[in-house]
């Protein structure tokens, strides 16, 4: 009977720690995208390479958002943007993209100065897959190498703190009963 408490533990401990869908979604990230090559032709040196730069973004995930202005800011970008900064996200891949609004968020105009940096697994794990960008009378370049890995947040530590504790409680417990004599 004192095994039910501790598996109805563990069980909601387990069901807590899978990922939700319908979530505010809070993502602060330095970014550092390089080896970009050119997607156009003809093929000429690439202007800027690494593209660095900071951006904040919160939204909710419930649903599809295209264009969104409010929510989202940017800082420390090393290319020119032309235009305001946006986000799209799409709920069915959970990807979100961040970029210029000359073309859209999620798509850049050839010779425009604009970029989008694409991040897929938004609501779990983010991971930052792409970046394209073009600027004023030049090409446009894509990468998918990036060297700034997303920092974990505080929920999934604080989780995970709490997992170790339970495990650290449950050992000490094992140790304090005493042994049946044969």
């Amino acid at each position: 009977m004192r095994r039910l408490p501790v598996f109805l533990a563990l069980a909601i401990g387990l069901l807590a720690s899978l990922p939700t869908r319908a979530a505010v979604i809070n993502l602060d990230l330095d970014f550092s995208a390089t080896g970009f090559v050119r997607l156009t032709t003809p093929v000429v040196a690439v202007p800027v390479d690494p593209v660095t730069g900071h951006f904040t973004v919160s939204f909710d995930n419930a649903a599809d958002i295209t264009n969104q202005t409010t929510g989202i800011s940017i800082s420390g970008l090393t290319i020119v943007l032309g235009s305001a900064i946006a986000f799209t996200y799409e709920r069915a891949t959970d990807t979100l993209f961040i970029g210029g609004l000359e073309q859209n968020a999620n798509a850049v105009f050839n010779g425009t100065n604009d970029f989008t940096l694409i991040i897929g697994s938004v609501s779990t794990t983010p991971e930052l897959l792409e970046m394209v960008y073009t600027q004023a009378g030049i090409a446009t370049y894509g990468t998918s190498l990036f060297m700034t890995p997303p920092v974990p947040e505080p929920s999934s530590l604080a989780l995970l703190a709490v997992g170790l504790a339970g495990f650290a409680a449950l050992r000490r417990r094992a140790r304090r009963a005493p042994v049946a004599a044969i």
